[in-house]
């Protein structure tokens, strides 16, 4: 892309590549469709290693790295289920 100075553009960023099947799917057909400029992959999700094998097979894909490493006790994570159907994404 080539930008000249008076140019404006959006970034869309897919967060939390890697988390479930169905947001891999989600990221993937968006990544296929342009609709999307780059994603972050948790590497702490379930399914990271089949982001992270999508990212090998089309390297032109921008993709950066979710590393979580502050650990607050007061916050847990109890359950983390798919998006779908409008329930809710976990319980805290």
């Amino acid at each position: 892309m080539l930008f000249t100075p008076g140019d404006r553009y959006v970034l869309i960023n897919a967060d939390d590549f890697g988390i479930s099947d169905s947001a891999n799917q989600a990221i993937m057909e968006m990544f296929h469709a342009g609709a999307i400029t780059s994603a972050s992959i948790m590497m702490q999700g379930e399914r990271a290693r089949a982001a992270a094998a999508f990212c090998r097979r089309y390297p032109s894909v921008r993709v950066g790295i979710i590393r979580q490493t502050i650990e607050q006790q007061h916050l847990r994570l109890i359950s983390w289920r798919d998006i779908r159907d409008g329930q809710r994404f976990g319980e805290w």
